[in-house]
């Protein structure tokens, strides 16, 4: 299966069912970049519903805190943000959304790549 959304091919992604207080550890490669990445759930009453912040980046390692992700109704990112890009030079984005059922998080990730070295053009005639 291949699943492209605006240009950029899908790579990794997964659903998950996280109890209330656990965070979540995310780990995988995107052509020859091995990317972990920690997810901490919080409430934060001065943020908005759906605020986030890249806490730490070391290039191998991120941690992404998600406040107010509690919603029934659900919250996600609004758009694609790119995480980084690859040794050739590729833009690697993610999006995520989060449900709360009951005490537990539905948890859904998704990681794309813009492969800009692999680019095919149609010739028209």
């Amino acid at each position: 299966m291949e699943v492209v959304i605006d240009n950029k091919k899908l790579i990794y992604s997964t659903s998950l069912l996280v109890p209330n207080d656990e965070g979540v550890s995310i780990k995988f490669n995107a052509l020859g970049w091995d990317i972990v990445l920690e997810f901490n759930f919080s409430k934060k009453e001065d943020l908005n519903l759906g605020a986030w912040e890249l806490v730490s980046d070391d290039n191998s390692k991120a941690s992404i805190n998600l406040y107010n992700w509690d919603e029934h109704t659900g919250t996600a990112l609004p758009e694609f943000v790119e995480l980084g890009k690859t040794d050739n030079g590729d833009p690697v984005y993610m999006s995520f959304a989060c449900y709360f059922i009951g005490s537990v998080r539905k948890f859904e990730a998704h990681f794309y790549i813009e492969q800009q070295s692999a680019k095919v053009e149609v010739a028209s005639e």
